[in-house]
């Protein structure tokens, strides 16, 4: 259940509850919505990265024993 949990930290940072966000994003003076509408893509693909590891060294099965 850790390890599962652990897969879902990276959409965790395109959360509004994140505060070193506000921070950067004011000293940038990037958009919040334009920033994660472009970020969503690569935070996907870091997912299916964590995704394919955790099954290819069968840490996280797909069928239940």
């Amino acid at each position: 259940m850790g390890v599962t949990a652990l897969i879902g930290q990276s959409f965790h940072l395109l959360s509004p509850l994140v505060l070193f966000i506000y921070i950067l994003l004011r000293l940038t003076g990037v958009d919040m919505g334009h920033w994660q509408k472009k970020s969503v893509f690569c935070v996907a693909g870091l997912f299916l990265v964590y995704v394919a590891v955790n099954l290819g060294f069968g840490i996280v099965p797909l069928t239940e024993n």
